[in-house]
């Protein structure tokens, strides 16, 4: 069934929620992984988040967000406030290759489940948590979510107008962009060393280090110049016009990036070279950058009598770095180049039906990843893990089930 998934002989018990755990298990899957979710009918977690699909009233598998963030992965539910689920948590990792969460710091070796204690039972696993700001340090009890971690970690004193409060980037980015994918290297690599070495190891990956470090030019700034950057807007110190002008329609627009002289070429070419473009104040970098608030005015005298999707090829023909500013209905029924790739995939759920589910950001020649089913129903997979995997027998499940160990 796994094909040549590159990751299909790897088990991952997980015990992540959330947004940035999910991505980074959901990534494993995408590549043959088998990722075992670890749930608990008292602890909804995203299940419940919006939006909802339409079905049975109060079901925990209508969750758009949840579904899109767990496709390929299976679920069991496990009461960890029980002696008994501590132990058949602890029976499954011994039959796993790695244990990934994103707890408070502590929450897994409160149960047991700390990583001297897991290599007791399986010498090499590898334990991967996501600690907010690690687990030693001033703020190791830091508890959070993207949107805290982004602040913290400096994205919002740069997002936003600089006479307005900082606004953020409103999608939660550590949890999307940087935090999953820095861990799912790490775990990529600690398999890599066990091959080598046959030996396991612990990864941590601090949220908020994870997310710092995408401020790289900005650090850079503060180290050289001891000057420390704000909020600009949609300006950037190297590059005008860069902004988003508004085009024909209703809240259209198109976003520019003009970063060299020979973009600012293309450009005028791109606008048929009106005389304005050839102002002397234009000519330099400098001289577009002290006459910006003009400038973006004419811009967008240009972008405004034409279609978001018309200013960019005209820009893109002309090597001008340009995009329309798409919504989610441009993206997903009429973009023509992510239709064309396939992104967007469809796969048929038991409750929520035929949905839309993210598809794979890296594309491997030889190993290619796939979706291969949708987000799992709350403890689908109890029978397969407890009893085939596991070995658990008739009774012992039954009464697991009758004292809510199993729940």
């Amino acid at each position: 069934m796994q094909g040549n998934l590159p990751l299909r002989d790897i088990r991952v018990a997980d015990f992540t929620w959330i947004g940035a755990g999910p991505t980074c298990t959901r990534f494993l899957a995408f590549f043959g992984a088998e990722v075992i979710i670890i749930e608990s009918h008292t602890r909804g977690g995203i299940r419940m988040g919006q939006p909802q699909a339409k079905g049975p009233t109060g079901s925990p598998n209508l969750s758009g967000f949840f579904n899109n963030l767990n496709s390929c992965k299976e679920s069991i539910t496990l009461n960890m406030r029980t002696p008994q689920g501590v132990d058949v948590a602890r029976r499954l990792i011994g039959l796993s290759d790695i244990v990934v969460n994103n707890f408070s710091p502590g929450v897994m070796d409160r149960w047991g489940l700390g990583y001297d204690e897991l290599v007791k039972v399986n010498p090499g696993v590898i334990m991967a948590e996501m600690p907010v700001a690690g687990r030693w340090g001033p703020h190791k009890r830091m508890i959070g979510y993207g949107a805290t971690v982004e602040a913290f970690s400096g994205i919002n004193e740069m997002t936003g107008y600089p006479d307005r409060p900082p606004t953020g980037t409103e999608i939660n980015y550590p949890d999307y962009a940087s935090n999953p994918y820095h861990l799912a290297t790490a775990l990529l690599s600690a398999l890599h060393y066990r091959n080598q070495t046959g030996c396991g190891q612990y990864i941590e990956v601090a949220q908020l280090e994870s997310t710092a470090s995408v401020m790289e030019t900005y650090v850079l700034d503060y180290t050289v110049n001891k000057r420390v950057q704000t909020r600009t807007g949609n300006h950037a110190a190297y590059a005008s016009p860069h902004s988003v002008y508004r085009c024909q329609g209703e809240d259209r627009w198109v976003a520019i990036a003009v970063t060299s002289e020979e973009e600012w070429c293309g450009f005028q070419r791109a606008l048929g070279e009106p005389e304005w473009t050839k102002d002397p104040r234009y000519a330099t970098l400098q001289g577009r950058k002290e006459h910006e608030e003009e400038l973006d005015r004419l811009v967008e005298g240009w972008t405004s009598a034409r279609s978001p999707q018309e200013a960019m090829r005209l820009l893109q023909a002309q090597g001008v770095p340009a995009g329309m500013v798409q919504n989610m209905e441009d993206a997903m029924e009429r973009d023509p180049h992510l239709a064309a790739r396939g992104f967007y995939a469809r796969l048929e759920h038991p409750e929520a039906g035929l949905t839309r589910y993210d598809g794979l950001v890296a594309k491997l020649s030889a190993t290619p990843g796939r979706l291969r089913a949708p987000a799992p129903l709350l403890g689908e997979h109890n029978d397969y893990v407890f009893r085939e995997l596991l070995g658990m027998s008739e009774d012992d499940v039954n009464q697991y089930i009758l004292k809510q160990v199993i729940y």
